[in-house]
């Protein structure tokens, strides 16, 4: 599953055209978090796009809203879970 979500978030780094950075910052934020925490298959690209969204502030100066994460995930999730 690590690596769908891996090609998921570079899709979606694309279509924003986010920094190259920010995908490797994003991957190393989730495996952190991954590594002490469990969650359930169905969250984990919503784990995706939060760490995407903490990498995009990080790295770029031009980051997508929250309710385009949202929206990108089909509104699978709600802008609140994504912030939460």
């Amino acid at each position: 599953m690590r690596s769908i979500l891996i090609n998921w978030i570079a899709e979606v780094i694309a279509e924003f055209n986010l920094a190259t950075e920010t995908n490797y910052l994003a991957i190393t934020i989730m495996d952190k978090y991954l590594q002490d925490n469990e969650i359930p298959r169905d969250q984990l690209q919503l784990l995706g796009i939060t760490c995407l969204l903490i990498a995009s502030k990080v790295e770029d100066v031009n980051t997508p809203t929250v309710k385009d994460l949202a929206e990108i995930c089909d509104n699978t999730y709600s802008a609140v879970q994504v912030r939460y």
